[in-house]
């Protein structure tokens, strides 16, 4: 435990030698009422080679206030709203266990939290460390238990003097807890667009600004999301509560698994509702555009799209929930009994919803995503003989739920 003696209330942080990389950083909060007004005290947290702190004094009145308490005992007191600990080493991690409240007399619905990174060169993060804010518990249920309220990057966000983050918390005359996490995660993260993602920063962390929900977790599909162009797509390996057009802010890692872009370790940074994009017509040579199923295409990568295609369903497959389609493209992906291979694209349907009958022709809408698929009797794949045992990939348009099938009028 650290010695609190050694703790000097107000120290002065000029003319102190470096240690190494974000050895001093300062994260600075601020809890007001909506306006920005009724505010107890900014609040500081971070390292330094000269520990700080410093007691914040009783709030029995009008103000709202963050404070962190872990200094070795449990609020009500001690309040304190300077916390600067010893620089951190390689792999360490370090917490601030905070407290957002108000006096007894503060007169309003919600309290507004501000944060920001200090500007000043000796109080930036610049290295590899990085720092999150997270909920503990919200009893206004603004936020759920985990959320990460925010992430301070200077790859992402920079430094300020003044705030970059603002968040509203209901306020209904409990604590809110909240945890300040420094050196959880190492590896800066990379501003970029969706297409970007996949194909420049694969294996990289990245910030996926404003990107669109087309698929949920709750679809068939499962959780996807595109650029707002809806030009390039990608599977978020998440159960979130959102909803189609959300505009979501995220951060994770990006991989390929089968021929699949896949966000893995994600976070959700912010949510908004939005309008839901409009699937994109598409032939179903487009969308088989690996007619070698070897994941080699020929163009672009339609991999991640809301698409829609029509045309006659060809046969179906309900053991497996799937059904073909044929334009008149006439694809044969492998896949039917040998001697009678199916014909047309393949399209997986929710369980539990009725396909549509062998001759009926319809229009699909989905996500265009890949079935790895070991073949177990020899095949042709697009006219190309394949033998059993070899790998495919086969390309399927997976609809959300049922109303992604509909007739087409002759």
């Amino acid at each position: 435990m650290r010695n609190l003696a050694a703790l000097l209330l107000l120290a002065a942080t000029t003319g102190v030698l470096h240690a190494g990389p974000d050895d001093q950083w300062i994260v600075q909060l601020r809890a007001s009422d909506p306006a920005g007004e009724h505010a107890m005290s900014f609040t500081y947290f971070g390292t330094d080679t000269d520990l700080q702190a410093a007691l914040l004094p009783n709030n029995g009145g009008d103000r709202a206030e963050v404070y962190c308490y872990d200094l070795g005992r449990e609020p009500p007191p001690p309040r304190w709203y300077k916390d600067i600990r010893a620089p951190m080493a390689a792999g360490q991690i370090e917490t601030w266990h905070l407290i957002v409240t108000a006096g007894a007399s503060y007169g309003f619905s919600q309290i507004r939290l501000a944060g920001w990174n200090q500007l000043r060169p000796d109080q930036d993060l610049d290295g590899p460390i990085l720092v999150k804010l997270v909920v503990v518990s919200d009893p206004g249920g603004s936020y759920a238990s985990g959320t990460l309220l925010w992430e301070f990057n200077p790859s992402v966000n920079g430094t300020s003097a003044a705030p970059t983050y603002t968040r509203a918390f209901n306020w209904v005359g409990q604590q809110i807890r909240l945890d300040l996490v420094a050196g959880e995660s190492g590896q800066a993260l990379v501003e970029c667009t969706v297409g970007e993602a996949r194909t420049s920063y694969v294996g990289e962390a990245v910030y996926l600004r404003g990107s669109v929900v087309t698929s949920t977790p709750a679809d068939n599909a499962g959780l996807w999301v595109e650029s707002e162009d809806g030009s390039s797509g990608i599977r978020i390996q998440a159960s979130w509560g959102v909803s189609r057009g959300d505009r979501l802010d995220v951060t994770g890692i990006v991989l390929w698994s089968y021929g699949i872009p896949v966000l893995t370790a994600p976070e959700m940074r912010s949510r908004t509702a939005g309008a839901a994009l409009a699937p994109r017509f598409a032939a179903g040579r487009s969308l088989a555009a690996d007619p070698t199923e070897t994941l080699d295409y020929q163009g672009i990568n339609p991999v991640g799209l809301l698409a829609v295609a029509s045309g006659q369903v060809t046969a179906v497959d309900a053991s497996a929930n799937v059904f073909y389609i044929d334009d008149g493209s006439r694809l044969q992906d492998g896949m039917g009994p040998s001697g009678s291979q199916y014909v047309g694209l393949r399209v997986a349907y929710k369980p539990g919803t009725t396909p549509p009958s062998v001759g009926n022709r319809v229009r699909v809408a989905g996500v265009r995503t890949v079935s790895k698929v070991i073949l177990d009797h020899d095949a042709y794949v697009n006219g190309i003989p394949r033998s059993a045992g070899e790998t495919i990939y086969v390309p399927v348009l997976a609809t959300r739920d049922g109303g992604d099938v509909t007739p087409v009028n002759e």
